[in-house]
């Protein structure tokens, strides 16, 4: 039945005039305790009518006891409590609305209702005062924007309590939630979800002071100078301050620094924290560091982001993905250990030759396996933290450069610590497939694993070195594929100590030699070699340089077949040679074991030449004949 003039009261008796077209007819439910709505019934049909079901009508809020604590008077009282347009906002994008959002703010940190900004609408504040509270605020704002002074450099929240930030496009602000460590106030929960954050002069959410349990998930992060995240500071007294954290779903679009200032799309310190899903694109840095995602975090997990484009204009530290931290022992500063990095997707960090890396591991107990790495700089993953470090395990990864140059590495082992692992990982298109060097004079470099990787052309697979005053003890390569190569391991130059090399079974074959450069003392191998002869030439199936002041037992099982399988031929040797000061020497008389041939004109023998012991073949004239060998050889 239509009316004139219905009112609705609440409890309290008071009444709300609601003013319906007596030509029309109406209907009305009550859809909560307090709200009613009416809809307008086309009198033909007695169907709701969409476009014209639009009236709602809200009881009057009285003052609330959050509002008198926080001396806010509502100025309409039709809108429930926390709603911006109950403490007067106009919510047009020209008219300033910051003392409605600061109230709204205000009656929410004392235990108010949650503040409320309505979809489809741009609340302006074109002055602003930081809201500092240690009380805990919830913005709910999906589909609306909230936009900052015209300068850009404001604070939105310095919040000492929770924050919980539901939906909402952040324009043209500094910051949105700054809390630093000489402030007051432990956070035991913050939330963004599903927020936008873009036009940012300074880092979106910035909190050093205690935060027990963090969920950034789902939003975006769009032109922010510096970083759009960073949680904790670089102190290891705080670092157990926090914890429990999740960065997710997130993207990342354009984030720079001016000057030497560093810049990353996050900064994060503590313990427990999982970094998951995210997009990462367009991090630039001008004289400062530029890193994807930089982490000082125990019990870190790194898994499943995307990391591209991340640049710096003229320093040499750009990283997709940095896994710091001092190692398990050390206090110094926040430590870093035990933290999985894996199914990440990694192209374009620094500048192809020069500088960056994919992954970088500055810490102990890492494992970094199923990582996707394109194009990135001076290498794919870097370990290289510079004092000792223990147990990282590198493994399963896809490393490739579009563009070979001789100065990019697969994975680079250096710096100094014990038990790195590097295995199974695919490398293709770089100078060097696994780079292994101790580079430092007080922490040796100790039993580093290179195994069963795949490398596909490099022309060196595998390097290995020290430098001056450094010491390499007991790297192992062993079961690595090479598709080719000018030698299959490098040693370059051993300036420093290199001892206990052992290199087993390894498919080098296809490469030009097996070994370039010295064998070191206390060295194992074990191998196969091939050459093919069409002629009767002396020519070398295996060729190492000895080491000054050592002994090689070496034994050599070597088989000939000619092209058309007509001649074949089995030759087994073994023989003893040493340098003394001088030049590589056989000592004694090489012991044949077998020499057994269907064509008496083919040859093999063991020789020296300046600091080398070779094996050589002879074939025939016009005559292809293809032969392999094992060598099995021991330094003392």
């Amino acid at each position: 039945t239509p009316h004139a003039n219905p009112v609705v009261a609440d409890a309290n008796g008071v009444f709300a005039p609601i003013w319906l077209d007596p030509a029309v007819t109406y209907r009305a439910r009550l859809t909560t305790s307090s709200d009613v709505l009416i809809e307008d019934v086309d009198p033909v049909s007695s169907d709701i009518t969409p476009d014209r079901t639009i009236t709602r009508a809200k009881l009057n809020y009285v003052q609330t006891a959050a509002e008198a604590a926080a001396s806010v008077t509502p100025t309409a009282y039709g809108y429930e409590p926390g709603d911006v347009r109950r403490y007067g906002a106009a919510l047009d994008g020209t008219t300033n609305d910051a003392t409605a959002l600061s109230q709204a703010l205000q009656q929410c940190a004392q235990s108010g209702a949650a503040v409320y900004v309505p979809p489809n609408v741009t609340l302006l504040c074109t002055s602003w005062s930081t809201f500092d509270s240690t009380g805990a605020v919830v913005i709910n704002a999906t589909g609306a924007v909230i936009k900052g002074p015209v300068a850009g450099t404001s604070k939105l929240l310095s919040l000492g309590g929770n924050l919980i930030l539901n939906g909402g496009r952040y324009e043209r602000w500094g910051v949105v939630q700054e809390r630093l460590l000489a402030q007051t106030g432990s956070i035991t929960e913050l939330r963004a979800v599903g927020c936008e954050f873009r036009t940012f002069t300074g880092i979106v959410i910035n909190v050093e002071r205690p935060i027990k349990y963090y969920w950034i998930v789902e939003n975006i992060f769009a032109s922010v100078a510096n970083y759009a995240i960073k949680i904790g500071e670089n102190t290891y007294a705080n670092q157990d301050l926090y914890e429990k954290g999740t960065i997710a779903d997130n993207k990342f679009l354009t984030i720079t620094a001016s000057g030497s200032t560093s810049c990353a799309a996050m900064l994060v310190y503590g313990r427990e924290v999982d970094i998951d899903g995210n997009y990462i694109s367009g991090v630039s840095g001008a004289t400062g560091e530029g890193w994807g995602i930089y982490t000082k975090v125990r019990y870190g997990k790194i898994t499943r982001n995307t990391v591209r484009n991340i640049k710096s204009a003229s320093h040499p530290d750009v990283i997709g993905i940095n896994v710091k931290g001092t190692t398990r022992l050390v206090t110094s500063s926040p430590q870093g250990y035990s933290v999985i990095c894996s199914g990440n997707s990694i192209q374009d960090v620094g500048v192809n030759a020069s500088v960056g890396y994919g992954i970088r591991i500055q810490t102990d107990d890492v494992n970094c396996y199923g990582n996707l790495i394109e194009d990135t700089g001076l290498g794919g993953i870097g370990v290289d933290e510079s004092s000792a470090y223990f147990n990282i395990n590198v493994s399963a990864n896809d490393i490739r450069f579009i563009t070979l140059n001789a100065s990019t590495s697969g994975v680079r082992v250096e710096g100094g610590g014990t038990g790195v692992r590097v295995s199974d990982n695919v490398v293709a298109n770089v100078g060097i497939g696994v780079r292994v060097q101790a580079n430092q004079s007080a922490v040796a470099l100790v039993d580093v694993a290179v195994l069963n990787n795949v490398m596909r052309s490099c022309t060196y697979p595998v390097m290995f070195d020290a430098q001056t005053s450094c010491t390499l003890t007991r790297p192992r390569i062993a079961g690595n594929i090479a598709d080719g190569g000018t030698a299959g391991v490098l040693n370059n130059g051993s300036a420093g100590t290199v001892t206990g090399v052992s290199i087993i079974d390894n498919d080098f074959e296809r490469c030009t030699t097996f070994l370039s450069g010295t064998l070191p003392n206390g060295s194992r191998v074990r191998t196969t070699v091939a050459v093919t002869t069409t002629d009767a030439t002396l020519t070398t199936l295996f060729v190492a340089a000895l080491a000054d002041e050592s002994a090689y037992a070496t034994n050599v099982r070597c088989v000939g077949r000619k092209s058309d399988t007509t001649d074949r031929a089995l030759y087994h040797q073994e023989a003893l040679h040493y340098r003394d000061g001088g030049t590589a020497t056989l000592q004694g008389t090489v012991t044949s074991l077998a020499a057994i041939e269907s064509n008496a004109a083919w040859d093999a023998a063991f020789s020296v030449s300046s600091n080398s012991v070779l094996f050589r073949v002879t074939g025939v004239a016009a005559t292809t004949i293809n032969w392999k060998a094992h060598v099995d050889m021991v330094a003392a």
